[in-house]
């Protein structure tokens, strides 16, 4: 995983290596790193609606109702 890190750390515009890293992320079993890397990923890419609502999902099931229309209302401001 720090190889994947390491490409969307040095060039964080590179969209393909963030897409690998969430792909690669979601194989595992950690459900807050893949929060880690969604948010991470919001930071450079804001109006990719798919992963908002990846990451309202995961909040759901992660902390519940109110932290997935957290997640809407950040990405709907």
């Amino acid at each position: 995983m720090e190889r994947y890190w390491r490409q969307v750390t040095e060039n964080p515009h590179d969209f393909s290596a963030w897409e690998y890293l969430i792909q690669v992320q979601e194989s595992q079993p950690d459900l807050a790193k893949i929060r880690t890397v969604l948010v991470d990923f919001l930071k450079h890419f804001p109006l990719c609606f798919g992963y908002w609502k990846k990451l309202a999902d995961l909040e759901m099931a992660l902390a519940g109702e109110q932290k997935s229309i957290e997640v809407w209302v950040a990405c709907f401001p």
